[in-house]
């Protein structure tokens, strides 16, 4: 897990390497949210019924879960980089 501890005083450049941070987890985040629905769409037009094609609609889905889990924790890695540069 990411601990991120305040600093009483950040540099210039501790600060500059903090707001790049952001922007690259805002940046991955954003993707990974456009990704989870991409791919639940795509788990959704997988609807028929054979075993290949379920078995191919179930990894989908689990894709698309294992994506939204990821996008929301970078949102939280997000939120911890923002607080430090308060």
């Amino acid at each position: 897990m990411l601990s991120i501890a305040p600093a009483d005083t950040l540099t210039s450049d501790a600060l500059w390497v903090l707001l790049q941070a952001l922007a690259e987890v805002g940046v991955a985040r954003d993707a990974l949210d456009g990704a989870a629905g991409d791919v639940l769409a795509l788990s959704h037009d997988a609807e028929w019924r054979s075993d290949g094609v379920t078995a191919l609609r179930d990894t989908l889905s689990d894709l698309a879960t294992r994506t939204r889990i990821a996008a929301a924790d970078a949102g939280l890695h997000e939120a911890r980089i923002a607080s430090v540069t308060a």
